[in-house]
């Protein structure tokens, strides 16, 4: 009788066994829930000028509550040489750069416009509305670290460095093989003792939500012959998941094909219900795991196993479930 090991020590003796992708360089369209390969430095001090907050008025202090002669009119995206002193403001919109001797901005709506003056609000706040250069982040401090989860707010960040490309952990090519003489496409009319294939659409379709770029679907009948030519057209994909043929049944025969392939078999059985024939093999960086025929089945081993060995070979976090 197999030796059967708790689902935890199954967990535990995949991660054991799994190889980190080697980095490389992608355009950061193609990022998203990747893993970052590199530290993000800023080369800048962010903002990269004293900057409005609101639409309204860059101020001194001394004219709280005054009517204040506007020196300037300063829009987003300008440069004005305006240097504000006691007794002239300047007009100035969100995001424009704050003249120098800016000491808080005004909102719009605070204020009372007289032609070419405006009647400031008695209450001031020094630095109200504003953001200092540099507030953000300053040169050369860290940004994000090695290992961050790529997610829309972190492409924007890097768009907004200036990147373009960035080094990454790329996600693990995947082949899943459904076996068994029984199954037939679902495009296809099954025999009186056959069926149609849906662990491969499921578990393809799962492949895809967790990122993978790189997966393909591929049907081995219940022969020797037949596994091994589908194993050696598998040869350079990283993850390779069965669904049936690993139970014990005199047809089970993918656990003798993977032997014969040159894989080791780290474990073959976990105590649990649905899923109890489950195996996990390795050769050299490639894993391989047999996954129960059930769909029930199929789907736990998937979504225990299968998805963590993505995240941790793609440098990410796995989630056990």
């Amino acid at each position: 009788m197999r030796e059967l090991i708790e689902p935890d020590k199954a967990l535990d003796l995949v991660m054991e066994h799994l190889e980190f992708k080697t980095p490389k360089i992608e355009p950061i369209e193609n990022t998203l829930g990747l893993a970052l390969a590199q530290d993000i430095v800023s080369e800048h001090d962010y903002p990269p000028f004293t900057r409005a907050m609101m639409d309204g008025f860059a101020v001194r202090l001394a004219d709280a509550g005054k009517l204040t002669a506007i020196g300037a009119e300063i829009p987003a995206g300008s440069h004005d040489e305006t240097s504000l002193t006691d007794g002239i403001c300047a007009e100035i919109m969100t995001g424009a750069p704050c003249p120098d001797g800016t000491q808080a901005v005004v909102k719009v709506e605070d204020t009372k416009r007289d032609g070419d003056k405006v009647l400031l609000p008695a209450l001031i706040k020094p630095g109200q509305s504003f953001a200092q250069k540099g507030c953000e982040c300053q040169k050369g401090s860290k940004v994000l670290s090695k290992e961050t989860e790529i997610s829309p707010l972190v492409i924007s960040v890097l768009a907004f460095m200036g990147m373009t490309e960035v080094k990454v952990f790329p996600s693990p090519s995947l082949a899943i093989i459904t076996t068994g003489d029984e199954i037939v496409a679902q495009t296809a009319t099954p025999g009186q003792s056959q069926i149609r294939d849906s662990n491969g659409p499921m578990l393809l379709a799962k492949a895809r939500n967790w990122g993978i770029k790189d997966a393909k679907h591929l049907h081995a009948l219940d022969t020797m012959e037949s596994l091994l030519d589908t194993l050696d057209l598998v040869k350079d994909v990283d993850i390779v998941a069965f669904t049936g043929g690993v139970s014990m049944g005199k047809y089970d025969i993918v656990p003798h094909a993977l032997d014969e392939f040159g894989a080791k078999t780290i474990f073959h059985g976990v105590r649990q219900k649905p899923g109890k024939p489950l195996l996990f093999a390795v050769k050299e960086q490639q894993v391989f795991f047999g996954l129960p025929g059930t769909p029930l089945g199929s789907h736990l081993g998937f979504q225990r196993l299968v998805t963590s060995t993505i995240r941790m070979m793609g440098k990410l976090a796995a989630k056990r479930v």
